[in-house]
Parts: C-alpha cells; structure tokens; sequence
C-alpha cells in the first residue's frame, strides 16, 4: 500500500467519523426537541387538569359559602340545603377530595343535630367515616358523633 493511498484511507475515515458525529448530533437533538414536546404536552394536561379542578371547587365553595351565609343570618333550613348541595357536588366529583368539602359535611351534621334530625345526622356521618383519606383527628370527632347521635335517636 502507498503512502498516498493510506493517505486517502484515512481521509476517508475522518469524513466517515465527521458525517457520523454529525448524524449523531443531530439526532441528539431531535431527541431533546421530542422531549421538550411531550413534556410541553404534559404541562399542557396538568393545567388544564389544574383549571378543571379549580372550577369545580369553585363551585362547591359556591355552596359551602352560601351555606355559611345562611347560617350567620339565622336560616338553618336552607343553609342545610346548602351544605347538602355541597356535599352531593363533592361525592359526584372525582377531583374533589375530603378536606375540601369536611366543613359542610361538619356543619351539616352539627345542624342536623340542632334540628333533632338524628337519622340524617348519622347518615352524615358514616359517609365522612367511609372516607379513607379523612384525617385520624377528624373520624375521631366523627365516631363521638355518631356515637351520640345514635343514643339520641334511639330515645
């Protein structure tokens, strides 16, 4: 083999490994812009997600709100239809979790009570009971009040 040819050869291999390189790069990069498109996508999906999850408690605060307004001006009857509108939006959903609607489940349950409405009273309860994620300090509260209310409906 000459000299020159060696030369040719390895000429040849220094573009073949240049055109490589390249080759790779590029498809480095295209990687990375795919990459940059599913994520793009993913945020896209969590704020939308995050927008559907706002208007929904929105509305259930809508509700609990409302709740609360009647209750300071005296109007216990409808303040328990308003808790109870918050608590069946709230069941119906698959975003909303307990804490977000424990008060009125709380409220409607202590007005229950004053109302002398143990039988709802004690169905109030057990739904905040069969919940998993309620906290060991709230179904604590809640077993004393069915407790209760279950003595007070048997008299």
């Amino acid at each position: 083999m000459t000299l020159l040819e060696l030369f040719i050869i390895v000429v040849v291999a220094l573009f073949v490994y240049a055109l490589y390189k390249e080759a790779m790069k590029h498809k480095n990069e295209s990687s990375i812009k795919k990459t940059e498109i599913v994520t793009e996508f993913e945020l896209m999906k969590i704020q939308s997600s995050n927008r559907e999850w706002e208007k929904e408690f929105n509305t259930l605060m809508g509700y609990q709100n409302n709740g609360m307004n009647c209750e300071k001006e005296g109007d216990i009857n409808q303040a328990v239809i308003e808790y109870e509108k918050a608590v069946s939006f709230a069941l119906n959903s698959r975003r909303m979790r307990i804490n977000n609607y424990y008060h009125s489940l709380k409220r409607l349950a202590i007005l229950y009570r004053k109302l002398k409405s143990y039988e709802n009273e004690i169905k109030t309860v057990k739904i905040a009971l069969n919940n998993k994620e309620l906290s060991e300090q709230d179904r604590e509260y809640m077993t004393n009040r069915l407790n209760k209310a279950i003595k007070l409906n048997e008299q």
